[in-house]
């Protein structure tokens, strides 16, 4: 979405009144995790990128899921719009059966090496003992002592062997599985764009499509940033982190960010709608997605001017982020991202509503304190017209020499 307002990180107190909350994740500089594809078609991902680099713990996803319910995973899958196929899903479960085996042999052999190490100790502190005492015994346990090195060198040489082997898979696995999307809401509509579901029409359709973004146009722009920071900071930030205890606190959450978002377009007297997006419009973390679009007398049709998304656990296993639990244990929050209003378009959608047929444009009351004007005049002048390069009225012939 273009220019907008939003993305405010506080917890909310209210939302883990039966629990404290902690976030387990690494202190390093933000960075935006995507997934690519470089020139010999294979996939990387930034975010295992950043991983290998020490930034950030490997992500734990949610592979029972994957595994105990394939085919659900597919079929939501292919429900979405994406590069990924029925045959990666059994490519990301094959990597991650081979990963659960080879971490498992490290784990043993690991495990062995500790034993060996420790009866090393415990035989060279023997052999000072012993030795004036007894020297066959001591010749035994040189013996004994031989062959655990050598035991040792072996687990060793095995050790490195595996390793190397488990960051090939871990790649492998990681570059695939961190670009499943998240699960889909049940009650999301199925298909691309046009089956996106109206749940909600607030307003009615007004004004006229020719409007003027000079000085006052710009002073309007700064007007709606200001009133939507306001409005934001005195009551709630439109990202939230919520604890999953009952599996309806982030539902409950993107409900209240809607609610939040058409108060302020309410407030601007907009004509809009709420629309419940269909599976090809989600984003890969979006669980559900709501998007709301403003009447463009211009365009004469609606235009996206704000949206809000579940993304449940999604973010919180590739990020580590998890909350304390009333046992004590730990658990991945679930996250829900909101965006106050798209700047630009919210503008086109207030200009274009409020214009009047003498041009003037009246300013909602909630934002006249903001401007200081409560209406926007129309220009006196009559504006240049800029002809760019490229543009079919531009000729070399038809520019003045003067």
């Amino acid at each position: 979405m273009a220019s907008s307002i939003g993305t405010f990180t506080r917890f909310r107190s209210f939302f883990f009144c039966t629990s404290t909350v902690k976030q387990y994740a690494c202190n390093t500089p933000r960075r935006i995790f995507s997934t690519s594809f470089s020139a010999h078609g294979q996939s990387r991902s930034s975010l295992f990128e950043h991983i290998k680099e020490g930034y950030s713990d490997k992500p734990e996803l949610d592979m029972r899921r994957v595994c105990e319910h394939t085919d659900q995973v597919i079929t939501e899958l292919e429900n979405r719009k994406g590069d990924l196929k029925a045959i990666d899903v059994q490519a990301i479960i094959s990597a991650w059966k081979q990963l659960k085996e080879v971490r498992k042999k490290i784990n043993e052999l690991e495990e062995n090496k500790k034993m060996i190490s420790e009866k090393v100790r415990a035989l060279v502190v023997k052999e000072y003992i012993l030795f004036d005492l007894l020297f066959l015994s001591f010749v035994f346990q040189l013996m004994a002592y031989k062959s655990l090195r050598e035991e040792g060198r072996k687990i060793r040489a095995w050790l490195s062997q595996l390793y190397t082997q488990q960051s090939d898979i871990e790649k492998e696995y990681y570059c695939l599985a961190l670009r499943l999307p998240n699960r889909t809401h049940p009650d999301v509509p199925i298909g691309d764009e046009s089956q996106a579901k109206v749940v909600e029409m607030i307003g009615h359709k007004a004004g006229h499509r020719s409007y003027y973004l000079r000085g006052a146009g710009a002073q309007l722009q700064m007007a709606l940033q200001n009133f939507a920071l306001e409005l934001l900071q005195k009551r709630v930030e439109m990202f939230g982190v919520t604890e999953d205890e009952t599996g309806q606190e982030s539902s409950q959450l993107l409900n209240e960010f809607v609610l939040l978002q058409k108060e302020i377009f309410s407030s601007l007297n907009l004509h809009f709608r709420v629309l419940d997006m269909p599976t090809q419009e989600l984003g890969a973390p979006a669980f559900r997605k709501y998007d709301i679009e403003a009447w463009m007398p211009g365009r004469e049709s609606y235009g996206e001017i704000s949206s809000a998304s579940n993304c449940t656990d999604y973010q919180s296993r590739r990020l580590n982020i998890l909350y304390e639990r009333n046992d004590g244990s730990l658990k991945y929050a679930h996250t829900v991202n909101a965006t106050a209003c798209a700047i630009p378009r919210t503008i086109i959608a207030l200009l274009e509503t409020h214009q009047t047929k003498e041009g003037t444009v009246l300013i909602p009351e909630v934002l006249q304190p903001y401007l200081g004007l409560k209406v926007i005049e129309k220009p006196l002048y009559t504006p240049v017209k800029y002809i760019g390069p490229n543009q079919p009225h531009r000729t070399t012939y038809s520019i003045s020499k003067s």
